[in-house]
């Protein structure tokens, strides 16, 4: 079995590296500056307990790909870069080819079923950053991450148990979830604080905005009928050895919404906070603090701003107008 990454920003050089370390058949998709230095430098992975350096197959395109039967591909993109991605795909390789959405949110399963038979959600629970090209830090020891993995709507096959087996023996953990969609629910609520860090860094978490986006999810989730696994729940199958420790000269930075500002990329807040906005309009439930922090996150991108550009009184004051708003579109 051949793993493709698709998509090595932070996650996906992170999984490449650690399976390619561990005596797997790995390719990186990867674009730009970062292509090129791991074709010429390699990629250097620095963790709490050492820095090591891999060099595994990379390639710019799918197209550049001999594809093959036993090829699964990971997609590690951001969200919004997800359909443009399996649209390429479509071109180079067959329905049939197993996709896995190691990704945020719960949108790209949906957008692969579309497209592919085979379709897989993954759960990632793995503390990376990525600034430089060539290079990505991983901050947990002594295991990496945890990707728990299932098919997707529900279920689970061969290919779940041979990818969570991979995982497990790469200094990961990996589970087998038949209700996968149920964690990633519960991991989408986590992911809703990604761009409130973007936006006013560490302060705003655990913050009265926080429990706001928290507090509106969960009425959309109920108002959906949503299953979502409990706080309890996911907590259980966190690996007692899945912690964060400090990597010399390399300090942890903040959510990967908040690397994106630092690097002048998108973010794919349209896809978390934005669900949440979407659940809400499909079943009349207002969420101001969830459109305040989307709407703020893309003014962030559209106009180049740094991280930590806004503060929790911005946001405040602009989810107090789209609360009016919402009581007049109820009313109506």
């Amino acid at each position: 079995m051949r793993y493709i990454i698709y998509g090595a920003g932070a996650i996906g050089s992170g999984i490449g590296a650690l399976l390619h370390q561990h005596g797997h058949d790995v390719v990186l998709i990867a674009r730009g500056e970062h292509e090129k230095q791991i074709k010429i430098n390699g990629l250097t992975v620095h963790t709490p307990d050492s820095t090591f350096n891999v060099k595994p197959h990379t390639v710019s395109h799918p197209k550049a790909i001999d594809w093959k039967d036993g090829d699964v591909v990971f997609l590690t993109m951001k969200l919004q870069d997800t359909e443009s991605a399996l649209e390429e795909l479509l071109k180079y390789t067959n329905t049939n080819t197993p996709i896995i959405s190691a990704q945020n949110g719960v949108e790209a399963e949906r957008m692969i079923a579309r497209k592919f038979l085979n379709v897989y959600g993954m759960v990632v629970m793995m503390s990376a950053t990525f600034l430089d090209p060539g290079e990505v830090t991983l901050h947990s020891t002594p295991i990496r991450g945890w990707l728990n993995v299932g098919r997707y709507p529900y279920g689970l096959d061969s290919i779940t148990k041979k990818v969570s087996s991979v995982i497990s023996h790469s200094q990961m953990s990996s589970n087998e979830n038949s209700q996968i969609m149920r964690l990633k629910y519960t991991k989408l609520k986590h992911n809703l604080n990604n761009a409130l860090d973007a936006l006013v860094g560490n302060s705003g978490r655990g913050g009265e905005v926080h429990k706001e986006l928290n507090s509106e999810a969960e009425a959309c989730f109920t108002a959906a009928l949503i299953d979502i696994a409990s706080e309890e729940e996911f907590d259980a199958i966190r690996p007692e050895n899945f912690k964060i420790g400090k990597v010399p000269n390399h300090p942890r930075r903040g959510t990967s919404a908040w690397q994106s500002l630092a690097r002048g990329k998108g973010i794919e807040v349209d896809y978390l906070n934005g669900e949440i906005v979407l659940l809400g309009t499909m079943h009349n439930i207002p969420t101001p603090y969830n459109k305040a922090v989307q709407e703020l996150a893309l003014r962030a991108v559209r106009d180049s701003l740094p991280p930590e550009n806004s503060s929790e009184e911005e946001i405040h004051k602009l989810a107090a107008e789209y609360s009016l708003a919402f009581d007049k579109i109820i009313k109506t």
